[in-house]
């Protein structure tokens, strides 16, 4: 599967107060879990100036100097924009005065970052690794532009009073948007439900589900940017009128875009141009930083499905799905978190005909049956080219042919795990000459699978093998097989017929019962006189 991958701008704010010693302390700041690829910019945004109040001779500590902040004139105007205050000590006490609020404190980050952007203000101090080596002390703030790294990243805030310390070490918080993708499993025989590999008759309805998160960080955006891009291959087609849009479990009514003819290679979009103002019944949905927004819809496993067992290598026929989304308060950049995939598959059989020394025999016909009454039949259609060499009839809901043939394929069916699929072949029409099976031929089908929870794409890993039941014998198998059924007809014994030793034998025993009749007359009569 092809990886499609934007470039993106995203900002991770941090911000950081320094208060430090200037004649003692030149400070290292060093991010424990930079981001590969970012690069990182300082604004000092107010300087700290310093003097001593301690004339005894000793290394001065911080208890020693007196501490003074005051505007960095490069930064006046957006922080008096930001403030409302125009003078320096004004503005420091106003920031001063958020303490240990972090709303107040991420709240004041990200409008001051926003008109720094708007003023083009450049970064006083860069890094490309995440470390920083300060010697103008101040009130900084600190960006993390992820143009080429990681894309489902989003923003965060830290406030830190770094008072006094020459080496000092942050975590920031990577807070990532996220998609999961599952496929609904119908096994009668499990309990498997929403997962990453199911099985299906060709034909047959399948059931997707996408599930989206937002960040932490969600009221930091004024407006919300929010699309998921559906893929799917050829084997599935794609219902539209299926699509059922929730957020938090309410169904969204209004605020998206059902988009079924992208301009890139998806199958359909969802597309929130702002997710806030989605609304259901109710009126606007209210978003928290633990939403989830839910995309249900189905697929019909068409014709055009891959055959797991064909011979050609083990495939699925997989749907994939990726979120597009805001990743900057700041301006209209946007991330893509990675692909999710889930699979589907479908399987074929083998029927041959044959008579009782093994050669092919031509002129039976049968149906297939879902039920061992054989009254739920499962319609095929012979497909108008050979496969292999060999007719082949696929499942088709519109179909109405007969299995006929000496040797063909039955082609898109299904293989639970555990108990398996069963289906029954009976023969309708025996070849003249032989007598036709009394009753139906069972055949289970049992798949092996594996990353029910965690498919990335691998077909191969995800099925193991492939085992049949006909009749009650198992063919056990550690492979991907091809079921063959081998059914045999015998020929009629011969029945009595006019002119036959029957009527003969018949004749002679009728004669003998009138000889002896007439000897007993006779002498009867004989007697009497």
């Amino acid at each position: 599967m092809k990886k499609i991958k934007s470039i993106i701008s995203t900002v991770m704010m941090i911000v950081m107060v320094f208060a430090f010693n200037v004649s003692a302390f030149a400070s290292t700041v060093t991010i424990s879990n930079p981001t590969t690829g970012a690069v990182y910019g300082a604004y000092r945004i107010l300087d700290l100036t310093t003097s001593l109040n301690c004339s005894q001779e000793h290394e001065h500590t911080e208890e020693c100097y007196n501490y003074g902040y005051k505007v960095n004139s490069k930064y006046q105007s957006v922080l008096t924009t930001v403030t409302g205050k125009t003078k320096s000590s004004e503005i420091v006490a106003y920031i001063g005065a958020f303490k240990d609020n972090d709303q107040d404190i991420r709240q004041f980050a990200d409008s001051l970052y926003k008109e720094i952007k708007k003023a083009s203000l450049s970064a006083d101090a860069t890094s490309n690794n995440g470390v920083f080596t300060f010697s103008n002390e101040g009130y900084y703030l600190i960006d993390e532009d992820i143009t080429n790294a990681g894309d489902n990243e989003t923003t965060s805030l830290v406030m830190l009073d770094t008072s006094g310390k020459k080496d000092i070490t942050i975590t920031t918080k990577k807070d990532n948007v996220t998609v999961e993708k599952k496929v609904l499993e119908d096994e009668d025989s499990t309990d498997i439900g929403w997962n990453d590999v199911a099985d299906y008759d060709i034909g047959d309805t399948v059931k997707f589900k996408s599930t989206g998160t937002v960040p932490a960080e969600i009221s930091s955006y004024q407006t919300y940017k929010y699309i998921f891009h559906d893929k799917m291959e050829k084997g599935l087609t794609f219902d539209s009128t299926s699509v059922v849009v929730k957020i938090d479990d309410v169904v969204v009514t209004s605020g998206y875009q059902l988009i079924t003819s992208p301009t890139d290679d998806c199958t359909f979009e969802v597309k929130f141009d702002d997710l806030k103002v989605a609304e259901g019944a109710s009126g606007v949905i209210p978003i928290t930083p633990n939403t989830e927004v839910v995309v249900e819809y189905s697929a019909i496993l068409n014709e055009d499905a891959e055959i797991a067992n064909d011979g050609s290598g083990v495939d699925g026929n997989e749907n994939e799905v990726y979120l597009e989304f805001s990743n900057n308060p700041y301006d209209e950049g946007t991330g893509e978190t990675p692909k999710d995939i889930v699979v589907v598959y479908t399987f074929q059989i083998e029927l041959k005909k044959v008579d009782e020394d093994k050669n092919p025999l031509e002129g039976a016909k049968f149906r297939l049956y879902s039920d061992k009454d054989c009254k739920n039949e499962i319609k095929l259609r012979k497909l108008a080219e050979k496969v292999n060499g060999k007719d082949a009839y696929i499942i088709d809901p519109k179909g109405n042919d007969y299995i006929e043939g000496s040797d063909v394929y039955i082609i898109g069916l299904e293989a639970d795990e555990g108990e398996g699929t069963t289906y029954y072949i009976k023969e309708i029409e025996a070849p003249d000459g032989y007598n036709i099976l009394e009753e139906p031929i069972e055949l289970t089908l049992i798949g092996g699978y594996e990353l029910r929870n965690s498919y990335i794409g691998n077909d191969e890993d995800a099925l193991k093998y492939i085992e049949y039941i006909i009749n009650g014998n198992k063919t056990e198998s550690s492979s991907v097989v091809l079921p063959v059924v081998t059914v045999e007809n015998t020929t009629g014994t011969e029945l009595p017929s006019t002119g036959g030793i029957g009527t003969r034998v018949f004749t002679i025993g009728g004669i003998v019962l009138m000889v002896g009749a007439v000897v007993v007359f006779v002498t009867k009569r004989k007697m009497h006189q």
